[in-house]
């Protein structure tokens, strides 16, 4: 059997003992998905920047007060979902990108677009929900336990976000036969800025020696665009052009000043 390029539990029980070597290799593996969900719901500018920044200080802090692995690991999604929350759950129904730019892409490519679009106008508590099935990966029940909710309430909450996500992409002529899993997944090659790397890995020998968090500031947000895309959805064209997608997601799905 080949080995794994990460074993998570030797990391963690690693972490839990102050290894920086350890720090660094989990922050590796989970930069990406931990960036797309902070960005997708803060956007991507100063204020994105500090929630991820205060995320990952908390979780090595956390370190000092978890006994277990499984604890500690539980514990960046709460750090995750409470510094979110801090400053209100992110950015409600703000459109990030421009119409101009949906139209000169291909259809997989925009529907991947709407897609992120529309989640960002889901209320909180389902746009929250939706991220950590489809971005992180949870069960309904570890979203429970993370939430404090009962597994019954986050899945009639994740359903409830599938549906208004199927309904409003369907009125853009989003195809029944496609799946949101799939049409998410291509959103997920987007890794976090190299300014966000340095800032966050820079700073782990400091937050290691003193056990201090990262403090953030009180955002100041003024996004470009309109709420919602049924402002656009009629102009929408099934043009076709060919763009490579990373290219395409980093500098277009997420949100610059």
């Amino acid at each position: 059997m080949t080995k794994r390029r990460f074993d998570t539990e030797v990391l963690l029980e690693q972490m839990l003992a102050g290894s920086e070597e350890a720090i660094q290799s989990f922050y590796e593996r989970y930069r990406g998905r931990i960036y797309r969900f902070i960005a997708r719901q803060c956007g991507a500018d100063n204020y994105g920047s500090q929630v991820y920044r205060a995320v990952w200080s908390r979780f090595i802090a956390a370190r000092r007060r978890c006994s277990t692995i499984r604890q500690y690991k539980v514990e960046l999604y709460r750090e995750l979902h409470e510094a979110l929350w801090e400053f209100g759950g992110g950015c409600d129904g703000m459109l990030y990108t421009s119409p101009e730019l949906i139209l000169k892409v291909d259809d997989d490519t925009k529907w991947g677009v709407l897609l992120l679009e529309e989640v960002r106008c889901l209320p909180k508590h389902l746009r929250e929900c939706f991220l950590f099935r489809y971005e992180i990966g949870l069960t309904p029940t570890a979203i429970g336990a993370v939430l404090g909710k009962p597994t019954a309430q986050v899945s009639d909450q994740l359903a409830q976000a599938e549906e208004d996500l199927l309904t409003s992409l369907e009125v853009s002529g989003f195809s029944k036969h496609l799946e949101l899993k799939a049409v998410y997944q291509l959103t997920r090659q987007i890794k976090p800025p190299a300014l966000w790397d340095m800032a966050v890995l820079g700073s782990v020998p400091e937050w290691l020696e003193w056990g201090g968090e990262y403090t953030m500031a009180q955002p100041t947000i003024s996004p470009p665009g309109v709420s919602g895309m049924k402002q656009i959805a009629s102009s929408l064209s099934t043009t076709r052009k060919s763009m490579h997608r990373h290219e395409l997601f980093y500098n277009v799905i997420e949100y610059r000043n």
